[in-house]
């Protein structure tokens, strides 16, 4: 039986540039949609300020910090009008209803909408394609002066502008007065670890999705205008990305860098804007800080180098690694989502989170509050999941044989790993040591094995319930409707599935 080669290299993907992190630049021509990463490239344009446009030069600051927070704060969430806005959602009893209300609502604002939102089997509701599309058709044309847009400097530190529909935004003029007079940072990354402890690591440019955050705030509470203020009844209630979770819920992760990122990323919060941030003990219900922060992180988009924004009715598109569309800015006007490919009436439209960069769990989890249940490629069985297992002193030249793994798996369990079928195997045999060379020390290497496997041992040790607790635990958390602790659960599933999935392969390797 032939190798296929130490790299195991995935079946090429088509990469659009298209996940959340990139996409298309502003000012693109026509029906041009880029094929770059956001930072890549040519610089985007300048975005035409119709509606309500607003500029701040750096600095700049019409109130004091003081009366700045007393703006953002004092008009507290829970009250008459958001309930009153909101309750749009509670006459959405059906599928059928859900159409019409979104048929109403696009026509009324001129957005093209060529698909309807019902259920998904990924996670929660989806876009559905009303008809066939070909690739290259438009599935989606959104008016720019629907959506929240923020522009940054080139830096990626300041917000420079911004721009929404014709409307009050008092929290939001507060908040970038607060941003000038104070230099508070609008770039929180949450759970994602920061250059300077992990260098080389991949850290998101977030600049904008804080006080975007604080937009989508005003616009439940009706100070976002006419359009936002139906919109609001598609916005989740409930956020599964972990710094919006209970204290209780966070510690069912059972992953310990996770859990810390999410508490760092709660304190970050308090301290910036306390009356507005959650106390342990509470999850993000719809209007607190952490709510609109976590909108934007997880259903807003980079529109290019320099702008970010919350897109209607596009936020409502489900990430799936066979996706079948993209996004791009078309004359200034408008943002559209293209089909890439055929699309069936009826299939779910779906686009690619992460643009071709390589999401892990842990990303996924911190950033978008979901796991891949069919398994990710990019995971790594270690104590971060991003890199392979290290050999330990004095076997660090030692490797396992790849031919060995294939026989061990058998050809067609390989080649369906291959051809992405299996992303789990995948990403166990990515975990360990590999060589193609046939003299290599089987001394050293059988030690490695072992060693390798009692790693692997000690890791699922650490878990404090078992996978068939698990599973039973999972089952009970979807009959009680609790999806952040389904997405804990499913989460710490997938860690454990790796774990236990790379143990069996290297018990049978020790075994030859």
């Amino acid at each position: 039986m032939g190798s296929l080669g130490v790299g195991i290299r995935a079946p090429q993907r088509l990469r659009l540039g298209v996940g959340r992190k990139e996409g298309s630049f502003l000012g693109a021509p026509k029906d041009s949609y880029a094929k770059q990463p956001v930072n890549g490239g040519r610089r985007a344009q300048a975005l035409p300020h119709k509606r309500t446009a607003q500029s701040f030069p750096r600095g700049a600051s019409a109130l004091s910090t003081q009366s700045s927070r007393g703006q953002i704060c004092n008009a507290r969430y829970h009250n008459a009008k958001q309930i009153r806005v909101r309750s749009a959602a509670q006459d959405l009893d059906s599928a059928t209803d859900m159409k019409i209300f979104c048929e109403e609502l696009a026509s009324a604002f001129d957005v093209e909408l060529g698909a309807y939102v019902n259920s998904s089997p990924l996670r929660g509701s989806g876009l559905f394609a009303k008809r066939d599309f070909a690739r290259g058709d438009v599935i989606l044309s959104i008016p720019l002066g629907v959506c929240l847009v923020l522009a940054r400097d080139p830096e990626g530190r300041q917000v420079t502008s911004w721009r929404g529909p014709e409307a009050e935004w008092p929290r939001t003029k507060a908040a970038l007065e607060l941003h000038f007079s104070t230099g508070l940072p609008w770039d929180l990354v949450g759970a994602t670890p920061s250059p300077s402890s992990n260098a080389g690591l991949p850290v998101p440019s977030l600049s904008g999705a804080l006080v975007c955050g604080v937009m989508l705030v005003d616009a439940v509470e009706g100070h976002g205008g006419a359009f936002f203020e139906k919109y609001s009844a598609l916005l989740p209630d409930r956020i599964e990305v972990p710094f919006c979770m209970p204290d209780k819920v966070i510690s069912q992760l059972q992953h310990p860098e996770i859990e810390a990122g999410a508490r760092a990323q709660k304190e970050r919060l308090r301290a910036l804007l306390p009356d507005l941030a959650l106390a342990d003990e509470d999850e993000a219900s719809t209007g607190t800080l952490p709510w609109g922060f976590a909108c934007t992180r997880s259903r807003a988009f980079f529109l290019g180098g320099d702008y970010f924004a919350f897109v209607p009715f596009l936020d409502l598109a489900n990430h799936g690694e066979s996706h079948n569309s993209e996004y791009g800015v078309v004359d200034n006007t408008h943002v559209q989502l293209v089909a890439s490919r055929e699309v069936k009436a009826g299939s779910e439209v779906l686009l690619s989170y992460s643009g071709g960069e390589a999401y892990n769990s842990q990303r996924f989890m911190a950033q978008y509050g979901f796991t891949l249940l069919e398994g990710n490629l990019n995971d790594r069985g270690n104590l971060n999941d991003r890199v392979p297992f290290t050999a330990p002193p004095g076997l660090e030249g030692a490797a396992l044989s790849i031919e060995k793994i294939q026989d061990i798996v058998g050809d067609k369990v390989w080649m369906d790993m291959m051809m992405r079928k299996d992303d789990v195997l995948y990403a166990c045999v990515k975990s360990v040591p590999l060589t193609e060379d046939p003299d290599m020390d089987g001394v050293q290497e059988q030690a490695l094995a072992q060693n390798l496997l009692q790693q692997c041992r000690e890791q699922i040790q650490k878990f404090v319930t078992t996978t068939e607790e698990d599973l039973q635990l999972l089952q009970e958390a979807k009959e009680g409707a609790s999806s952040q602790m389904v997405a804990a659960i499913e989460y710490r599933l997938s860690r454990k599935t790796l774990w236990e999935r790379c143990a069996r392969l290297l018990e049978d390797y020790c075994a030859l």
